[in-house]
């Protein structure tokens, strides 16, 4: 991911400076790259627990959700347990029947390693 960014720094640079500019500093690309809107990173989780099958902290932790209303999960006899979001859960998203998602942040620049001027001097 780092070489995308450094890659889209690069060109960047090459389309301001290549027009005779003068050359980006530090704090304006920075500036640009996070102005840019980057996908979310999601996570999911699955909507259908094995309670019985599973870690105890896996099972604690769905059970912290029940408590705190971001899921609700009901037995069903065919298919086992099915969750989806509770009322404090409007950051979850149903995908499909199987499986629960957020958004858990995005991709954003940590540092710029260099920007070299690529056009005329």
């Amino acid at each position: 991911m780092r070489l995308c960014l450094f890659g889209i720094v690069l060109i960047l640079a090459a389309c301001l400076v290549g027009c005779g500019g003068d050359p980006l500093d530090y704090e304006t690309a920075l500036n640009l790259l996070r102005e840019r809107t980057t996908d979310p990173v999601r996570t999911s989780f699955s909507a259908t627990p094995h309670f019985q099958n599973q870690d105890p902290a896996v099972s604690e932790a769905y059970q912290r959700l029940m408590d705190e209303h971001v899921i609700q999960c009901k037995k069903n006899a065919q298919v086992g347990t099915i969750c989806e979001p509770g009322p404090a859960g409007d950051a979850l998203t149903q995908d499909g029947v199987s499986e629960l998602s957020l958004v858990a942040g995005r991709w954003v620049p940590a540092s710029i390693v260099a920007i070299r001027r690529t056009g005329r001097k």
